[in-house]
Order: structure tokens, then sequence, then C-alpha cells
């Protein structure tokens, strides 16, 4: 057959000349390149759509669990660690709190339960003379911080809480009320834990005997921190070998945060100092007019720059959202302004899943670098429990 005919062949033609193993190797390869390109425009897209939605963590498995809420993450490039607070229902009718602890070896997408990091207790609590009863209750523990120092050998991982006696008083709350901490050099191992040790309380006497063993009263620090009855919800991060926390601060005659302070330490939290206060909620207004409730804050490092969130809402949530500031001083907890107007700006945004937002609401995040382009955020739906949700984002929009 000449050159000239050949090329005036069909393919038909062409195909009922080739041998019949043949025939089936270019059938199978056609089916496989369709197959390719279906995947490559259809199944890619359907995938990407799905992992940019929200997704619900599951981290706690327990029957009793009403939810977890208040996450803090911190890893060692390995694997990442996060602190939860669990609440449950007491046998006696009183609502209980623990900080859980989970482990995550990939994207902070899927956690695995370890145990119980800082337990709560049913106790009787005992007057100063050792022998009077002053109430029965629970001590709860809740709103934890957690970090990886490794510089620190024997206790590069360190766990803060916000521990207090609760019988249904709140002013005993008040009174009753420290900072713990544990450490680990292997945390995996929930045994391998040090003792808890209560490390921080507002000011001497406080709380009563016989549980004033407190390594420091933060209130002698600064006479900034004169009229602060008692700190909650620790914060920690490290900023090159310098650990640096946020604690909510609370003044008597007042029932929500009257502001965030900051404090930092160069020796592994063996000793700290006041850095100040980034936040009051006086303030709040000139954020945005409809905040009015300042509800406590978490600090993270996002390529290597240290940021502030705050949970802030109004008389119709608690809170509204997240709200993320940059420093323009983190030496001095100075947040950084818009360079126009003079402003408290925020620099990202983290709006609750529900809009309008229940009236528990949400915006407690957390963030490590192994989560990658994604944010752990505590919400309440349905303002009966909180869950925790993987978002899809960075808390401070890549640049």
């Amino acid at each position: 057959m000449s050159a000239q005919e050949n090329e005036k062949r069909t393919a038909k033609e062409v195909f009922d000349d080739i041998p019949f193993p043949l025939k089936i190797v270019v059938i199978v390869g056609t089916l496989f390149i369709f197959y390719t390109i279906y995947h490559l425009i259809f199944v890619s897209f359907q995938t990407r759509e799905v992992e940019l939605r929200p997704a619900l963590l599951r981290v706690i498995m327990n029957a009793t669990s009403k939810g977890v809420f208040d996450p803090a993450v911190a890893t060692d490039g390995k694997f990442s660690l996060m602190a939860v607070t669990n609440a449950y229902e007491e046998t006696n009718g009183l609502f209980g709190t623990n900080v859980a602890l989970a482990v995550s070896y990939k994207n902070c997408e899927t956690w695995a339960p370890l145990g119980v990091l800082f337990e709560g207790r049913a106790d009787t609590l005992m007057g100063p003379d050792f022998k009077t009863p002053v109430g029965n209750g629970i001590w709860r523990a809740e709103t934890a911080g957690i970090v990886y120092d490794p510089a620190d050998t024997g206790r590069e991982w360190k766990a803060y809480a916000y521990r207090y006696f609760w019988s249904g008083s709140a002013p005993l709350a008040r009174l009753y009320s420290v900072i713990t901490m544990r450490t680990s050099s292997n945390p995996l191992e929930m045994k391998d834990w040090s003792r808890e040790e209560w490390v921080f309380a507002a000011k001497p006497g406080t709380p009563p005997a016989p549980y004033n063993r407190v390594g420091t009263h933060l209130n002698t620090l600064h006479a900034d921190l004169a009229d602060v009855y008692f700190y909650a919800r620790p914060s920690v991060a490290m900023v090159g070998d310098v650990m640096v926390m946020s604690l909510s601060a609370f003044v008597q005659g007042k029932d929500t945060v009257d502001r965030v302070i900051m404090l930092a330490s160069t020796d592994h939290g063996r000793s700290w100092r006041y850095l100040g206060t980034p936040l009051r909620d006086s303030e709040l207004a000139g954020i945005d007019t409809s905040l009015t409730r300042l509800g406590g804050a978490s600090i993270f490092v996002q390529e290597d720059v240290l940021y502030i969130s705050f949970a802030l809402g109004n008389a119709a949530s608690d809170a509204a959202g997240a709200y993320i500031f940059a420093f323009e001083d983190a030496g001095t907890g100075k947040l950084a302004r818009d360079a126009k107007t003079g402003a408290l700006a925020p620099v990202s945004q983290v709006k609750t899943l529900r809009q309008p937002p229940s009236k528990l609401g949400g915006g407690h995040i957390t963030y490590a670098k192994t989560c990658g382009k994604g944010t752990i955020f505590s919400e309440s739906l349905d303002n009966k429990r909180f869950d925790l949700f993987f978002l899809p984002r960075a808390p401070v929009p890549h640049k």
C-alpha cells in the first residue's frame, strides 16, 4: 500500500488491522487517559470543596462529656498536643470541668485522646483553722495553655490551667483560685507528667490557708496589677527562647474580664516579669462600637510572628468571634494600631459559624505551625454545649 493510500484510511480501518492483543492495550490505554482527565477536572475540584469546609473535631469520646472548649495547641515538630476543657456532670449534681490532653500526628485535623491532664475533683473546703468546713464542692480545672520549651531539659512540655473551687458560690470561687502547672519530657505518657504545682495567685492571702501554697503572687510584680482580684485563662507561647503568657485579669465588683495582661519568662517559667496590658474592656468601643464584653485572649506564633486573639462580644452574644491583633511592641504588650486613624485595628477576624452568634457564641482559637493553613475554633452552636471545629484557614491570612 502506497503512502498516499495509507493516509486516506479511516481510524476504524487502521484499528481493524491491529492484532487483537494490541487492540486490548489500545482500549485500556484510552480508557485510562479519559479517567485521568475526569479525575483531574472533576474529582480534584470536588475534593478541594470538601476540604475547605469547617470540620467538627472529635476529641473526647466519653459519653458523659458535655462538650470541649478553650483549645490550646503546641508542637515539637513531630506531633502536636492539644489541651481542652472538658465539661461533665458530677454525681452530686454540680457541673465539673477538667483539662484533657489529645495528640495529633498530622495537620491538627484528627486527634486521639491521651487522658486527663488536670482533673476535676470533689472536695470539702476547709477553713484557715484546718478544722471548720467552708463548703462542699469540686475543684474545677479549665482554660489551659500548653507550650513546648526544648531548651528546658526534663521539663520540655509545660501545661498551665485555671483551677478554682466551685460550690455554687462565685465569690468563694474567686477567692479560692490559682493558676496551676504540670511539666513533662515524655508527654504522651500521662504517668510521666509532674505533680501539679500551684504557680500563680493574685495577692498574698489568696487563696486563704491552708490552700496558700502558691509560688508567685502576681500583684507584687507591678503596681499596674494591684487591683486585680484573680487571674484566669493562661495562654502561653515561645518567642525564641522567651516564654510569653497572657492572662485574663478580674477585679472586684465586675463579673467579666477587666483586662488582659502579659508576662514573660527568660528562665523557662521559674520567674516572671510583667510586660504590659494589651487590652482593657474600656477600649472595646474603639475597635467596634457594638463590642462591650472582653472574653479573654490566647496568644500564638504564626510564621515567627507573635499574635494575640481576643474573644469579644456584647449583650446579645458573650463572644461574637475572634479578633486577632499584631503587636507594635510585644515587649510592652502594646498592640499595633491603624497607621492613618490610630485606632486599634485587628489584622484578622474569625467569625462564628452561626450568624448571628448564639448567646454563648464562640471565638477562642488556637494555632501551631503543624496546623498549616488551619485554625482550631471553639463555639457553642446551641447554647447547650461547646464544640471544636477545624477551620481550613490560618488565623492570619498568608500574604
